[in-house]
């Protein structure tokens, strides 16, 4: 199979997309008041959720829950905030933050939350880097808690428009010690773009044996008459200096709304692409398998009539599963559903069919949604219509529903790939499983752009721990990965070494 055909490489998954049968979820914010935009994070251990919505236009409310989303807390406000404002969020062991932004306005701001604190403390409050002259488009926000929970750093960026000229930007800055103080911000990437209608950026961080590499996306405007395009730029010294940007999809079509996300090795891109202006949108994905050296070629995960646009990528380290999430909508309208498709970390080429997630309840294209992930799966907040007409924000997640699995593999209980060795190794390595029962199956060896490179037929499986040598040689240097035809489970990652 070769890499431009990674669309057929798409296969479907036997993993439960969060849930068969999403519930239609829980009201965090149900006021009279229109309330949009939300922003949705989580703790490392799951022991508390944090949301955010934008009320009005007026302020900025927050929730906290600690019984996984079913009932939540009181609410605090942050006011004024100016027409248009957006929240992005993170959470790290000690505490939340919320960076808080009004595209087309100058003010960003960091917040921190103390434990199980709500209220927005002006001396827990630092302000991003102000430059009264160049409105913000648009901002993101992570944590490395997962990597360095001893000390975990908070990675901003956010891109200005400069009106005077008509570029953009892109800058980055630091907290590290966790929201008390900031870097200087530097420049990422500066282009010209007259037209700043759907400039996003999104943040990621992986690490690679011990270097933490921060990785940024952007929709960028191309030279000429070419629409804009997504870009990514990388840093291995936290953001001192960047690599130039690299363009993963040559197409000539739009591409908007980046959504990045990183682990261990792996990273995982979804965006918007579409023909022209005048047509719908399709969300397209690309992964690298070793640190961001090899990209696949862009895969459509939608082809409807409808726009599907606006997706999130987000990954659950401990169960090795990612998400990415979307929205489904006509071309003009306002109301949308919200789908979700699922896959391995380790096998990114494969994913579950799509789900909707949003039950019965309409999404508001405008209102937004935000989504994060766990040990326990995926969960995820959307603004749409509410009783009484006006907007409210609402929460879902697999777990609420008792008649759902968790976002994890169902993987075989009578099958697991336990190692292979030697590894790193020189033309042939042996592979040990565990076999509950006798019957025949295959290991397949992929390349990190899952190209599916070998295939090994094994007839002589007995119940127990079984070894099997296989002859790589022919295969060069490099990073591979065996997986087998019975069962989901993470696959082995081989070393090649000649």
């Amino acid at each position: 199979m070769k890499c431009a055909r990674l669309a057929s490489l798409l296969l479907p998954l036997s993993v439960v997309a969060q849930s068969l049968d999403w519930s239609d979820g829980v009201v965090v914010f149900g006021t009279d008041g229109e309330e949009t935009r939300p922003a949705l994070c989580i703790t490392p251990d799951g022991a508390q959720l944090r949301s955010f919505c934008v009320r009005d236009d007026a302020s900025v409310s927050d929730r906290t829950s600690q019984t996984d989303g079913m009932t939540w807390g009181v609410f605090a406000d942050a006011s004024p905030v100016e027409w248009g404002t957006r929240v992005e969020c993170c959470a790290d062991g000690d505490a939340a933050y919320a960076l808080v932004y009004a595209p087309m306005d100058d003010r960003r701001w960091l917040q921190r939350f103390d434990s199980t604190a709500v209220l927005w403390d002006d001396n827990l409050r630092l302000e991003v880097s102000p430059n009264p002259a160049n409105p913000t488009l648009s901002a993101a926000m992570v944590t490395d808690v997962r990597y360095a929970p001893g000390e975990p750093f908070l990675h901003l960026a956010w891109l200005e428009w400069y009106p005077s000229s008509g570029d953009i930007s892109a800058h980055f800055c630091q907290s590290r010690d966790q929201g008390e103080s900031l870097t200087a911000a530097t420049e990422v990437f500066r282009v010209s773009d007259s037209s700043p209608i759907e400039n996003e950026v999104s943040l990621a961080v992986n690490w690679i044996g011990e270097e933490e590499r921060i990785w940024l996306a952007a929709s960028v405007d191309r030279p000429g008459s070419v629409a804009e395009g997504i870009q990514v730029f990388s840093s291995v010294d936290q953001g001192e200096t960047w690599s130039a940007g690299r363009q993963l999809d040559s197409s000539a079509y739009p591409q908007v709304n980046p959504s990045i996300a990183g682990h261990e090795q792996t990273l995982l891109l979804a965006y918007s692409r579409r023909i022209d202006a005048f047509t719908q949108k399709d969300v397209h994905f690309v992964f690298s398998l070793d640190g961001g050296e090899q990209w696949t070629e862009p895969a459509q995960l939608t082809n409807g009539v409808e726009d599907e646009f606006a997706p999130q990528v987000v990954i659950s380290p401990e169960l090795e599963t990612f998400a990415v999430f979307y929205l489904s909508a006509p071309v003009a309208g306002e109301d949308a559903v919200l789908h979700v498709r699922t896959g391995l970390v380790a096998t990114p080429w494969e994913l579950s069919e799509p789900v909707a997630v949003s039950g019965s309840r309409t999404v508001s294209r405008s209102g937004g949604f935000s989504a994060c992930g766990d040990a326990g799966g995926f969960a995820v907040a959307w603004a749409g219509p509410g009783i009484l007409g006006d907007a409210d924000v609402f929460f879902n997640a697999g777990w609420l529903n008792e008649s759902t699995e968790r976002a994890c593999p169902v993987s075989a209980a009578d099958f697991t790939l336990r190692k292979a060795f030697p590894n790193p190794f020189n033309n042939s390595v042996t592979i040990e499983f565990a076999a509950g029962r006798s019957s025949p199956l295959s290991l397949h060896v992929f390349d990190l752009l899952g190209r599916r490179l070998r295939t090994v037929q094994l007839d002589g499986i007995t119940p127990g721990v079984n070894r099997v040598r296989m002859d790589l040689s022919a295969l060069p240097s490099g990073a591979y990965v065996v997986q087998s035809d019975r069962g989901k489970g993470p696959g082995l990652r081989l070393h090649h070494v000649k």
